[in-house]
């Protein structure tokens, strides 16, 4: 089973699609994460802010119940995942992180989160 937000990778996206559902991914620079920490901490900071406080926001969204067993949440690698980021509609590079938007598993549909809100519970919430 998946934690309740994990970093999307070649070897959990397999496990998110066998979920069917909309995914809010939340891009970040991951340049200063170390990914062999034991405790999960999401290390190095993203536009200024620490990657772990904006993943805790995301994590505060998936505990309502509301979205739970309708969405799946994940962060990406924004810097290797540039190219994903165009397909959804996030047009800013590296230097727009961080950034969100839905992978709504609808041919064509694009909903990149607005880059003028701030990447907070509050605001995820009405984007949902």
């Amino acid at each position: 089973s998946l934690p309740a937000v994990d970093e999307l990778t070649p070897e959990t996206f397999p496990r998110y699609e066998a979920l069917r559902r909309p995914m809010l991914l939340l891009f970040l620079d991951l340049r200063g994460h170390d990914r062999n920490r034991a405790d999960g901490h999401v290390g190095g900071a993203s536009g200024g802010l620490f990657n772990q406080d904006l993943v805790d926001e995301v994590k505060a969204v998936q505990r309502d119940e509301s979205f739970a067993d309708r969405v799946a949440f994940a962060y990406v690698d924004g810097v290797a995942q540039a190219d994903r980021m165009k397909a959804l509609g996030l047009f800013g590079g590296t230097a727009a992180l961080p950034a969100a938007a839905m992978n709504t598993k609808e041919q064509g549909v694009v909903a990149p989160f607005p880059a003028a809100l701030p990447l907070d519970r509050r605001a995820l919430r009405e984007f949902l």
